[in-house]
């Protein structure tokens, strides 16, 4: 089952719709946002996918975080951090700042650990946990849109820049 991973979008319009479209051409079956979506208008974008969308709110989104909830409304849900949820028989920790990663990778309780906010792309494995950080879909920082799709069932990563694909 892949799943794709997006993170720091920062009202990036353009690279948020080229995600989606690149998204709606995979056979992914749920897509993750890991926080800084920013405005609704942004959040609007990601009712495109063809897939399910769960977002967690990023520090920049707090801001609006009322009318973010307002825009996901009946579309996706959009929650606090740290955020657990299961997906394919699969633990996920969905988090944006990644302040305390460390407690939750030794707990092993995880089988992917999702997060943001360095706008760094990261990935490692420790134990049966794999961390990634999708890097920035906003690409105004490394001068990449990237964004991830993960194969819950192997553990392969695939790093998408939106450029190239």
């Amino acid at each position: 089952m892949l799943i794709a991973v997006l993170a720091d979008s920062h009202d990036s319009q353009y690279y948020i719709k080229k995600a989606v479209d690149i998204i709606n051409r995979r056979d992914v079956s749920f897509c993750l946002h890991c926080g800084d979506i920013v405005l609704p208008s942004s959040l609007e974008l990601f009712k495109k996918l063809k897939i399910p969308f769960q977002a967690v709110f990023g520090n920049n989104d707090i801001y609006h975080k009322n009318e973010l909830l307002s825009a996901a409304n009946g579309f996706c849900n959009i929650d606090t951090v740290p955020f657990e949820l299961e997906v394919g028989n699969k633990k996920i920790l969905m988090l944006h700042e990644p302040y305390g990663i460390e407690d939750y990778v030794q707990s092993q309780k995880y089988d992917f650990i999702f997060y943001a906010h360095t706008h760094r792309f990261r990935f490692y494995k420790e134990g049966k946990t794999l961390i990634l950080n999708p890097g920035e879909l906003c690409g105004t920082r490394s001068g990449r849109s990237t964004f991830a799709i993960v194969d819950i069932t192997s553990g392969n990563v695939e790093i998408i820049d939106t450029e190239i694909e």
